[in-house]
């Protein structure tokens, strides 16, 4: 007894072999789809990446690795000259800690050098976050680089940014943007 299908054709050909050439087809059309989202993805990213290192080479370039050194100068300088029985008091007290973060203000940033190096390191890193939110830039390269300097930064001078953005609003909109993006 013959297959149902066996004796129906197509162009001289049975039909199984149609079926078979079909799914053939269909499967391969189907890898080349997942291949073809995988390069486009990885395009995407590439170009993201290119975006960073642009955003890397201008944090060299024009200064703001400087702008960001002076400063990390100045808050070491500044801390190393805090007596060990202050910082005791301050790792047991939060407000003994926030006084002296205020006191860390007024003579790092009282300098206006050392203020106009803030408000440029402000800047980039709101551009860096901006760049990464908007997925134009590489969350993935901007954490590898930037991630340690940024969390330092932070840390420093959170309470002044906290207080500058309750004055002007949207002010470090960037810089909490890269924080939930590149800090674990």
């Amino acid at each position: 007894m013959s297959r149902p299908d066996e004796n129906q054709r197509l162009l001289w050909t049975p039909l199984w072999v149609w079926q078979g050439l079909s799914n053939i087809v269909t499967t391969l059309g189907v890898l080349g789809l997942l291949f073809a989202g995988v390069q486009y993805w990885q395009a995407r990213e590439e170009g993201r990446a290119a975006e960073t290192l642009n955003l890397i080479d201008i944090w060299e370039t024009r200064g703001y690795d400087d702008d960001f050194a002076k400063l990390r100068a100045a808050v070491t300088e500044f801390m190393a000259a805090v007596p060990e029985a202050d910082m005791a008091a301050v790792a047991a007290n939060a407000r003994a800690a926030e006084n002296l973060r205020t006191k860390m203000y007024r003579q790092v940033l009282g300098q206006p050098e050392l203020e106009a190096a803030f408000e440029r390191v402000v800047y980039f890193y709101n551009r860096l976050g901006l760049c990464v939110q908007a997925n134009l830039c590489s969350t993935r390269t901007a954490r590898i680089f930037f991630a340690e300097p940024f969390a330092a930064f932070r840390s420093n001078f959170a309470s002044r940014i906290e207080s500058d953005s309750a004055a002007l609003p949207g002010y470090a909109n960037g810089l909490d943007l890269l924080a939930e993006r590149i800090l674990d």
